[in-house]
């Protein structure tokens, strides 16, 4: 991958994403919380699932291995449009996790980073839906502030990251992960419960255990 921390990739009416979120109550942002419980660094913000797998690694394979949640048919013709969009600039590839992600206002996801093979296979993108100047991103030492309605491309696997909402506004990102050619390199992830282990197996016959499978991926084979 080149070396950039965000690189813009154009825009997109979000408007009818921001109303359907503003319609949303807490109860309806707050009933899944497996995200949350499973990466503490994101404890303070919220989650609504719409295409999500908590094995990436899974979901890079095929469309067979993804969780379709039931707010995902609310979106589905802006998410489809988007998926046809970046297979026309990445000229490979289909979106693999959709998920709407809230930081009410004053809350941080405090500095980390994401150690996940699975993030090795994927292009991480950013459509900022509910936003404010306030809200800024930082990628090791560049912060930036992503503008409603645009598409961005983060590269943040293996950098230090962190996002802080100083502003009064809650703030809604549309978080997309779209699958690498280099996907086309791997064989099959397989997941030991038994073991807690998640080993990922590749054509060239290596294989490598993923250094970052949480103990409660494996109470359902990491679905949903």
């Amino acid at each position: 991958m080149e070396n950039f921390n965000y690189k813009h990739l154009g825009t997109m009416d979000v408007s009818l994403i921001k109303k359907v979120c503003e319609s949303y109550t807490l109860q309806d942002w707050t009933k899944y919380d497996k995200r949350q419980k499973i990466h503490a660094v994101h404890r303070e913000t919220h989650t609504i699932p719409l295409i999500w797998n908590k094995v990436i690694g899974l979901a890079v394979l095929s469309k067979k291995n993804f969780t379709y949640h039931p707010e995902y048919e609310k979106f589905k013709i802006e998410i489809d449009n988007l998926d046809k969009n970046l297979q026309a600039y990445f000229k490979y590839g289909n979106i693999i996790s959709a998920i709407l992600v809230k930081m009410p206002a004053g809350t941080n996801i405090y500095p980390h980073k994401d150690t996940h093979l699975g993030f090795h296979f994927t292009h991480r993108i950013h459509i900022p839906i509910v936003t404010d100047k306030e809200c800024v991103f930082r990628i090791e030492k560049e912060f930036k502030h992503l503008e409603e309605g645009n598409i961005y491309e983060l590269n943040n696997t293996g950098k230090v990251h962190a996002v802080y909402n100083r502003s009064k506004v809650d703030r809604i990102h549309l978080l997309i992960d779209y699958k690498m050619k280099n996907c086309d390199d791997v064989e099959d992830v397989e997941v030991n419960a038994q073991q807690k282990k998640i080993i990922w197996k590749f054509k060239d016959g290596s294989t490598l255990i993923d250094p970052a499978a949480e103990p409660d991926l494996f109470t359902n084979n990491g679905l949903g």
